[in-house]
């Protein structure tokens, strides 16, 4: 049986709150406690929760519906769709929004115990999330090297520091305890997504731009780097060449990826909005394009040099 979610509209007071949004898609869980396999929730627009089921439970529609009656009733939510629908995504998709809502979930319970550090995080939300994406991806293994700039103009409050650091780690564990292989970028992008969608939306928009530039700034070093390496290859041609050969493999693989990428957007929008004008990229969408396109060139850059 398919994923299955419901709409439901709360108020842009509980909407904007990270604390509100996540108790009113956990009282949907525990009603349905041992009845699913999975779960995920998404924020659309200004007051829309998109709450997903992963259930093979028959009836668990009615289960879902009579759920949503109560919370209307008591006044938790203000109204919902009256229809449970199938939310069809790639495997990967499914995976990342699962794993982003488990780190948002675990944030939530991380502030109930750090007060200080909520009171950061609703201080200056956009720059708390930056610093607190960039430090959890570092400890679940990534390699990102914040942008010394930034970093400058936006620094973590002192007292805060250790707690934070904590956070960021243990949700880096549910990171790391689920993936079981290398992540490709556009499940990466999705799980980044997925996450900022789930605890602060509003700062999508710097936090991804954090990323890009430190995407963007290694790549253009590791040009430099391979320039250093052919330029000294005449003592170890060997190590030369098995270098040479793994960049021409990540090329490939990036290669296809970005086929892959685009191929998936394109597949959405046919899907969604058919016998319609293509929507403009997402936001996320459009920085993973850019991201593509400008390794598509550092790539070749690099492989005209290496010749």
């Amino acid at each position: 049986m398919p994923y299955k979610y419901i709409d439901v509209e709360v108020s842009s007071k509980d909407f904007t709150d990270l604390k509100r949004t996540i108790d009113i898609f956990a009282k949907f869980i525990e009603a349905l406690s041992g009845k699913i396999k999975s779960c995920n929730f998404n924020r659309y627009g200004k007051t829309r929760l998109s709450i997903r089921i992963n259930s093979d439970e028959s009836g668990i529609e009615k289960m879902v519906l009579s759920k949503a009656q109560e919370l209307q009733r008591v006044g938790e939510i203000i109204n919902f769709t009256r229809e449970v629908k199938d939310w069809r995504e790639p495997e990967f998709v499914v995976n990342a929004h699962e794993l982003g809502t488990a780190c948002a979930q675990e944030l939530r319970r991380l502030f109930e115990c750090n007060s200080n550090v909520y009171q950061a995080f609703q201080g200056r939300r956009d720059h708390f999330m930056g610093h607190f994406v960039l430090s959890m991806l570092n400890h679940a293994g990534f390699n990102i090297t914040p942008i010394w700039s930034i970093l400058r103009e936006t620094p973590l409050r002192e007292e805060i520091t250790e707690k934070f650091e904590e956070m960021t780690n243990q949700c880096a564990r549910i990171i790391k305890e689920r993936l079981t292989e290398p992540p490709g970028a556009s499940f990466l992008e999705r799980f980044v997504h997925s996450f900022i969608n789930c605890t602060a939306p509003d700062t999508e928009g710097v936090v991804m731009t954090w990323l890009l530039h430190a995407s963007l700034w290694e790549l253009i070093g590791d040009t430099w780097k391979t320039k250093e390496l052919t330029e000294y290859a005449g003592t170890n041609r060997e190590k030369l060449n098995q270098n040479l050969q793994l960049r021409r493999e990540r090329i490939e693989s990036s290669q296809k990826r970005n086929e892959y990428t685009t191929n998936v957007i394109d597949k959405r929008r046919s899907l969604y909005v058919p016998d319609a004008e293509p929507n403009p990229l997402t936001l996320c969408e459009t920085i993973a394009l850019l991201i593509s396109r400008f390794r598509r060139k550092l790539m070749l850059c690099v492989r005209d040099r290496s010749r």
